[in-house]
C-alpha cells in the first residue's frame, strides 16, 4: 500500500514537472516575440534618427534643400458629345410619260380583174412591101385578142399565104403556111416572099393572107378567118 502511494506521488511530481516545462517554454516564446518586435521598432527609430542627422548635416553645409517638385494635374476638357446626326432621305420617283402609238393600216385597194376571154380572134394590121429587080416581099403585124378586148400573149397563130403563079401564061395556085407566136402585147409579125415580078415567067401578081387557126391556152378560137390581100408593087 505504501508502495502504491509512492508511485502515485511520483506520477504527480512528473506531471507537475511537465506542466512547469510547458509554462517555461511559453514564457520564453512570449519574451522572444516581444524582443523581436522591440528590436524591429528600435531599428526603425535608429534609421529615422540617422536620416534626420544626415539631412541636418547637408543643410548645415550650405546645401539647398530640394523640395519635391510640385505635381501638376492636367484635367482634360470635357468631351463634347456631338448631337445625333439626322439623315433625311429624299426619294424622287419619275414617271415616264405614256406614249400612245396609233398605227393606221394602209388602205388596201382591191383590183378586180376583168373576166377572162371565152374566145380568141386575130386581125391583120397594115401591110408593107419591098422590092428588088426581080422579086418583091411583104410584111404585116398580126394581133390576137380575146372577146373581152384583152390582148393574148404567147398565142400560136397559123397563117396561110395563097397566091397565083403565072408561067408563060399558065396560072397555078400555091399555098404557103406560116406559124407565128404573139409577144407580150399580143402581136406577131408575118412575112412573105420572095415573089417573082416577071408577069409571064413565074410572076406573082398578089398574095392573100388568111388566119386558119389560133391556139391560146384553153381559150378556143372563134373561127373567124381574118384575111388581107396584098398586090404586087
Amino acid at each position: 500500500m505504501h508502495r502504491n502511494r509512492d508511485e502515485d506521488g511520483k506520477k504527480a511530481v512528473d506531471r507537475q514537472r511537465g506542466a512547469t516545462l510547458v509554462e517555461y517554454a511559453l514564457i520564453v516564446a512570449l519574451v522572444a516575440s516581444v524582443g523581436s518586435v522591440a528590436v524591429k521598432g528600435f531599428t526603425a527609430v535608429v534609421s529615422s534618427v540617422l536620416g534626420d542627422v544626415k539631412h541636418s548635416i547637408e543643410v548645415g553645409q550650405g546645401g539647398v534643400e530640394t523640395a519635391d517638385a510640385p505635381t501638376t494635374t492636367t484635367t482634360a476638357p470635357p468631351t463634347t458629345v456631338a448631337p445625333p446626326t439626322s439623315t433625311t432621305t429624299t426619294t424622287t420617283t419619275t414617271t415616264a410619260p405614256t406614249t400612245t402609238t396609233t398605227t393606221t393600216a394602209p388602205r388596201t385597194t382591191t383590183t378586180t380583174a376583168p373576166p377572162g376571154p371565152t374566145k380568141t380572134g386575130a386581125t391583120f394590121g397594115p401591110v408593107t412591101t419591098s422590092t428588088t429587080s426581080s422579086a418583091w416581099y411583104l410584111s404585116t403585124t398580126l394581133t390576137v385578142k380575146g372577146d373581152n378586148g384583152a390582148v393574148l400573149p404567147n398565142a400560136t397563130v397559123t397563117v396561110t399565104l395563097h397566091y397565083p403563079v403565072n408561067f408563060l401564061g399558065r396560072i397555078t395556085y400555091t399555098d404557103d403556111t406560116v406559124t407565128v407566136t404573139t409577144d407580150a402585147q399580143g402581136h406577131a409579125t408575118v412575112s412573105g416572099g420572095p415573089y417573082g415580078r416577071n408577069t409571064y415567067l413565074l410572076g406573082v401578081s398578089q398574095v392573100t393572107l388568111s388566119v386558119t387557126n389560133v391556139t391560146s391556152g384553153s381559150v378556143p378560137w372563134d373561127g373567124s378567118a381574118g384575111s388581107v390581100t396584098v398586090l404586087m408593087p
